[in-house]
């Protein structure tokens, strides 16, 4: 039986986006330089951000939060030897409609864990890491958690996840102030 349990988990669809993390990692890179003012010039830049709020045309001056963030991401797409391709048009990236809507971005380090079944009380969903920001989302029993990102905010996780709601669209992703490993029914990676 416990054999058999193992099997099944294994077969549960776990909420991760793409394998490799450069397309994430350049996408949140450039969204804290998009919330600066910064107006991109490359193709890839000008499909994926909105231009006619920019205001600026050099790397604009950043909080000290998101130079740390920008710094972190830097080290990461530098340890995965990351080359975006910015004459393209399009990044392989799942659910730019949600992340486009984040006040503050994670870190991915390409080092995936799952809590599968969660077994606790539903968890509220934030845009950012701090509970003024907006809820996008709940996390309820059942659903699976994915976390592949370190966050530069103590006490908050990015997470994407999967609900047990076959009629929600997967993966959702957003901001937890949740320790929630302890209740999960199992834990992959």
């Amino acid at each position: 039986m416990k054999y058999l349990s193992l099997l099944l988990i294994a077969l549960i669809p776990l909420p991760a986006f793409a394998d490799e993390p450069c397309a994430d990692l350049w996408w949140s890179r450039n969204h804290l330089f998009d919330q600066a003012g910064y107006c991109f010039a490359s193709p890839l830049g000008k499909s994926i951000f909105y231009n006619g709020d920019c205001t600026t045309s050099t790397v604009p001056k950043l909080s000290p939060g998101a130079a740390n963030t920008v710094s972190a991401i830097r080290e990461e797409e530098a340890r995965w030897g990351c080359k975006i391709n910015t004459k393209a048009t399009y990044l392989d990236l799942d659910r730019l409609d949600l992340r486009r809507k984040l006040v503050d971005v994670a870190v991915n380090d390409g080092l995936e864990s799952s809590c599968l079944g969660y077994r606790g009380a539903d968890i509220a969903v934030f845009t950012g890491a701090s509970e003024q920001t907006a809820q996008i989302g709940r996390i309820r029993a059942g659903d699976t958690i994915g976390l592949a990102y370190y966050s530069m905010f103590e006490g908050w996780q990015f997470v994407s996840y999967g609900t047990a709601d076959t009629s929600s669209p997967s993966p959702l992703l957003g901001w937890v102030n949740v320790d929630f490993w302890a209740q999960c029914e199992a834990v992959a990676g």
